[in-house]
C-alpha cells in the first residue's frame, strides 16, 4: 500500500503581520542551506509588494517536521502553479526528497488542492536544491534557461587566469580605455542600511534612463520593483546580509551591483550601468572588481547569477546549468497529449522557418 501524504493548504492573509512560518525557513535551512532566494524573507517581501489575488500555503509536515511547502495560485479550475512574480529568479517550492518521495507527494498534493485539479506548474526549479529529475510518468520538463555560477574556491588571480584569452584581453582593454580617456574610478561597497536603500533608488534611476526605462521594465524609487528591491535589500543590509557595489566614475554613479547572502551563497541579485558610458563597459569593469572582492569574504561557496546566460557571460563562469520547469498531471494521459502537442508545435516552427528562409 502507497503511502499518503497529508497536506495543508490554506490561503494566505496577506494583511498578517507574519506571512510565512518559521518552519520555511527551517526547511529552507536543511534542504538548501539557507539559499537567500529561497528564504522566507525573500518572499515575504515579494508577497509585500506583488501580493497577487489568491495566494495558498501548502505545507506537509512529519510530525513536527517540515517535509514540504510551497507557495501556489490557481490558474484556472484545473489547473494551479507557484506564485511566481517576475522578481523571483526561483519557484517557491522546498522539497526533502530525503523524507518524502516527490511523485507521491505532489500526486497528494494535487488531490489536496480545491477543486479537480489536473495540473501543477512548477516553475523555475533549481536541480541543485529540487529534485527535478525523480522517477515519474506525470511529469513534463522543459528547459527555461542555462544559469551561471563562480566558485571562490583558490584564489582570485588563479581564477582570473583560467578565464578564457579574449576575456582576460578585453578586460585590459576596457581599463586602458578608461585611462586614456583620464577618468578616475573608485569601486565603493555600500553596507550601511541607509546608504543602501539609497543606492538601490540610484540603481533604479540607471534602469530607467536606459533600454529597460524605453521599454517600460525599468525599477523606479516610485514604482512597486523599486520599492521592493528598496525594502529588501535595506532589510538585509540591516542583518549584514545584504551590500550594494558600486562603481563610481568621476565621481559619480556608473554602475551597480545589488548582492544578498544566505548561508555559504551570495547571489548577484540584479545590476545597472550608466549607457551613456557603454562604450567603456563600466558594467564588466565592477563585475571584475566586485568578484574580487568576493572572493575575500570567509564561507562562501558559490556565487550564483541566476541569469539566462549568453556565451559571452558564460565565459566569466565556473559552473553553468539548467533551469527548468516541471508541469506535474494528475493522469499520465494529460501528460501524453500535452507533451505531443508541445513535439507537434516545434516541428511546425521548424518547418515555418525553413519556408521562411526560401526564396
Amino acid at each position: 500500500m502507497s503511502t499518503r501524504y497529508p497536506w495543508t493548504v490554506e490561503r494566505l492573509d496577506l494583511n498578517s503581520n507574519e506571512l510565512l512560518p518559521d518552519d520555511w525557513q527551517r526547511l529552507n535551512q536543511r534542504c538548501c542551506g539557507a539559499h537567500p532566494l529561497l528564504s522566507a524573507d525573500f518572499f515575504t517581501a515579494l508577497l509585500r509588494h506583488f501580493p497577487g489575488e489568491d495566494v495558498y500555503l501548502a505545507a506537509l509536515h512529519d510530525r513536527e517536521l517540515p517535509i514540504a511547502m510551497a507557495l501556489l495560485t490557481p490558474l484556472t479550475a484545473m489547473r494551479w502553479a507557484l506564485y511566481h512574480p517576475s522578481q523571483a529568479p526561483l519557484g517557491p517550492i522546498l522539497l526533502d526528497s530525503s523524507q518524502v518521495d516527490p511523485d507521491r507527494a505532489l500526486a497528494d498534493l494535487l488531490d489536496t488542492l480545491p477543486g479537480q485539479t489536473l495540473q501543477l506548474d512548477l516553475t523555475q526549479l533549481d536541480p541543485t536544491f529540487f529534485p527535478v529529475a525523480f522517477d515519474s510518468n506525470r511529469v513534463e520538463r522543459i528547459h527555461y534557461v542555462t544559469t551561471m555560477a563562480v566558485s571562490p574556491e583558490g584564489s582570485f588571480e588563479t581564477y582570473l587566469s583560467n578565464r578564457p584569452r579574449k576575456l582576460r584581453s578585453n578586460l585590459r582593454r576596457y581599463r586602458r580605455r578608461l585611462e586614456e580617456a583620464g577618468m578616475q574610478i573608485e569601486l565603493k561597497c555600500l553596507t550601511d542600511p541607509q546608504a543602501v536603500a539609497e543606492t538601490v533608488d540610484e540603481h533604479g534611476r540607471l534602469e530607467s534612463s536606459g533600454w529597460k526605462g524605453e521599454i517600460g521594465t525599468a525599477m523606479r524609487p516610485d514604482n512597486s520593483q523599486g520599492r521592493f528591491y528598496r525594502d529588501l535589500m535595506k532589510d538585509h543590509a540591516y542583518e549584514g546580509k545584504g551590500w550594494v557595489y558600486c562603481l563610481n566614475v568621476d565621481g559619480s554613479i556608473a554602475a551597480t551591483w545589488l548582492v544578498i547572502r544566505g548561508g555559504g551563497m551570495i547571489s548577484m541579485l540584479k545590476t545597472a550601468y550608466d549607457e551613456s558610458l557603454a562604450k567603456y563597459s563600466v558594467g564588466r569593469v565592477l563585475l571584475v572588481e566586485t568578484l574580487e572582492e568576493l572572493f575575500k569574504i570567509d564561507g562562501v561557496q558559490s556565487i550564483e547569477f541566476y541569469t539566462n546566460a549568453n556565451a559571452d557571460q558564460l565565459e566569466w563562469a565556473t559552473d553553468s546549468r539548467s533551469i527548468e520547469h516541471l508541469n506535474f498531471y494528475r493522469h499520465q494521459a494529460v501528460q501524453r497529449s500535452r507533451a505531443a502537442a508541445r513535439r507537434a508545435n516545434q516541428v511546425f516552427r521548424q518547418i515555418q522557418a525553413v519556408w521562411k528562409r526560401k526564396p
